[in-house]
């Protein structure tokens, strides 16, 4: 995830920054027409403690400023 997305993902969904530099495209899920980033803790990603486990919704603004389209865009590039 580049750099870019870093600081408005803190400042507008409350992630911690090793949970942010986690993020892969297919953390980033549509669920009854809401945007999550599900938060997990895996083979490939790790969390704080049990209760970091979560869905965090994308903040309409990050929306706006087109993160939902960088995903898809990455999806698309299988990155």
């Amino acid at each position: 995830m580049p750099y870019y997305w870093i600081f408005p993902l803190g400042i507008l969904s409350g992630m911690r920054t090793n949970e942010m530099a986690q993020l892969r495209c297919s953390d980033i899920k549509k669920e009854k027409g809401i945007w999550f980033m599900h938060i997990e803790d895996d083979e490939e990603t790790r969390v704080k403690t049990v209760s970091s486990i979560r869905k965090v919704p994308v903040h309409p603004q990050l929306i706006k400023l087109g993160f939902i389209d960088y995903v898809a865009k990455m999806r698309r590039k299988r990155e």
